[in-house]
């Protein structure tokens, strides 16, 4: 949606084996309340047609662990850790 501002805030700090990141938004919730399932779209469709979150969502959930979502006080609320030295990607 264009002409929409908001804020964001992102917090990290070392956890062991990774990096912890926490990020607090004030835009939409996430639709149904709860992360995309985040399953790769197929991709003989028009773009129009991809799923909410297209590709992003599937490499979020291979590239992190304990991802987690909440809508608190009109705020969208994800955390989760970045494994170091993963060669997963």
């Amino acid at each position: 949606m264009t002409g929409r501002s908001g804020q964001a805030t992102v917090t990290c700090g070392p956890t062991p084996g990774g990096l912890w990141i926490g990020v607090v938004d004030n835009g939409r919730a996430m639709p149904g309340g709860v992360i995309p399932a985040g399953n790769m779209p197929a991709v003989d469709t028009d773009r129009d047609d991809l799923p909410e979150g297209g590709f992003g969502w599937a490499m979020v959930r291979v590239m992190t662990d304990d991802l987690t979502y909440r809508r608190e006080d009109g705020e969208n609320r994800l955390a989760f850790t970045v494994r170091a030295g993963d060669d997963t990607w």
